[in-house]
């Protein structure tokens, strides 16, 4: 199973997707409490199981976030998928 995680803005989320569709079979938004989403220009994290959101963005990772300033990202990728596949 392949990891995929992302940070992005809420208003970007349908637009991502439809650019990498194959994402769709593996992420959805959860919730991660130090990361609260309150309008569509917050961040949202999109992952497999909130377990693994809440592992990825603890309090140092969303002080950091404030600290650089939600504004200032469009969007955060993480994956594994070139690493096990040929696409």
């Amino acid at each position: 199973m392949p990891v995929e995680f992302l940070i992005i803005k809420k208003k970007n989320i349908q637009k991502y997707l439809t650019n990498l569709p194959y994402l769709k079979l593996f992420v959805k938004p959860v919730e991660v409490g130090c990361l609260p989403v309150k309008t569509n220009n917050d961040l949202v994290c999109m992952a497999e199981d909130p377990d693994i959101a809440s592992s990825l963005v603890d309090k140092t990772v969303a002080e950091l976030i404030a600290l650089v300033g939600a504004n200032n990202i469009e969007m955060i990728h993480i994956t594994d998928q070139k690493t096990y596949g040929s696409e």
